[in-house]
Formats: structure tokens, C-alpha cells, sequence
């Protein structure tokens, strides 16, 4: 005859996992069919088994309900996140690893050089001067010779044109601006913490 020493769960403070978190009326429905023996469940909305874990006894669906003290702490599957019971389950999150440190500041850019003044355009050169007219002939002696007529006006010398301006020097390009040390990474997350108790009693049970 084999025995089987079992311990009472309901006096650890870690307790197994719970496949998920589910309400009075599915709880109820799942019974009404064939269930798996051992599968626990934390019951989630108001009633009379609000926070308490049920579990199936065997694969009829008859259930057994533990009541939670303050600090048990359960592994939910479906979701897969530990929970603390106060005074109702609660998300229970490890403590926090150090924050890292902050990234060095990122050197400043040098500053551009400046331009070089462009050179000033030469002075235009002067229009030649426009040469005199002819003079005319004198008439001769007798009768009154024709008057001679009026040589032409020379003509005016174009106007130099003026010098070309000269352009301005480019404007020296700004130094690029120094990079920024990168940001320091998030220390590790702690890990969550475990609570464990030693054995308080154990059943018997005989095949």
C-alpha cells in the first residue's frame, strides 16, 4: 500500500500557482463538468468566496476553498505576474534594481571659421576724350564766297564703365554641435521576493 504525505497548503505563505482569476458564476459552470484535479483559481468578483482559492479536489468538480492571511503570495498564469494578498490580491512587483548612472555630456562643436572679405571692385577707366570739329573754308575774294560751313561737333568719348563690385567672402560654416553623452541604462529589476515557510503539518493519505 503506497502513502502519500501531503502538506497543508493552506498554512503556507507562498502558496502554488493559480491558473487564472475567475468569477463565482464560471467557477460554477466549470464545476458542472468534468474538472482537473488540483487546478486552482482565484475567485475575483464580490460574493460569498471573494478572494479566496478554489481548488478542484477531483475531476467531478468538487471544490475545496482556501481563506488568504495577510502576506500569502501566488504565481497567476494566465497572466503571469505574482500577486500579494492585504487585505485583496494585489500585483506584486519585485523591488527595483539602482538606477543607472547618467551618461557623460557630449563634448561642445568648435566654432566655424569666419569668412574671408571679398576684394573691392577696380575704379572704371575715363571715356576718351571726343576729338574738335574741322574748320570750314573761307570764301574767295569777289563775290562774297559761301560761308563756309560749321565743321561738325566731335563726338563725346563714352563714359567708362565702372568696375565690377567685388563679392563677399562666404560666411564661415558653424562648428557642428558636440553629441550628447548617451543616457545611462535602468538598473537590473530586483528580484521578486519569495516567501517560504517550513512545513506545518502533513496528511496521510492511502491508496
Amino acid at each position: 500500500m503506497a502513502v502519500k504525505r501531503i502538506s497543508c497548503m493552506d498554512e503556507f505563505n507562498f502558496q502554488p500557482n493559480a491558473l487564472a482569476f475567475i468569477t463565482h458564476a464560471d467557477l460554477a459552470t466549470m464545476a458542472g463538468g468534468t474538472t482537473v484535479k488540483g487546478a486552482r483559481y482565484i475567485v475575483s468578483d464580490a460574493g460569498a468566496n471573494q478572494y479566496k482559492i478554489a481548488y478542484f479536489t477531483d475531476t467531478i468538480g468538487s471544490l475545496t476553498y482556501l481563506v488568504p492571511t495577510e502576506g500569502w503570495l501566488i504565481f497567476v498564469e494566465d497572466v503571469d505576474k505574482y500577486y500579494k494578498y492585504i487585505t485583496s490580491w494585489t500585483e506584486y512587483i519585485g523591488q527595483q534594481g539602482i538606477t543607472g548612472t547618467t551618461g557623460a555630456i557630449g563634448t561642445t562643436g568648435a566654432i566655424g571659421t569666419t569668412g574671408a572679405v571679398g576684394t573691392t571692385g577696380a575704379i572704371g577707366t575715363t571715356g576718351a576724350e571726343g576729338t574738335a570739329g574741322i574748320d570750314g573754308t573761307t570764301g574767295a575774294v569777289g563775290t562774297t564766297g559761301a560761308i563756309g560751313t560749321t565743321g561738325a561737333v566731335g563726338t563725346t568719348g563714352a563714359i567708362g564703365t565702372t568696375g565690377a563690385v567685388g563679392t563677399t567672402g562666404a560666411v564661415g560654416t558653424t562648428g557642428a554641435v558636440g553629441t550628447t553623452g548617451a543616457v545611462g541604462t535602468t538598473g537590473a529589476q530586483g528580484p521578486n521576493a519569495i516567501y517560504t515557510s517550513e512545513y506545518k503539518c502533513l496528511e496521510i493519505e492511502y491508496d
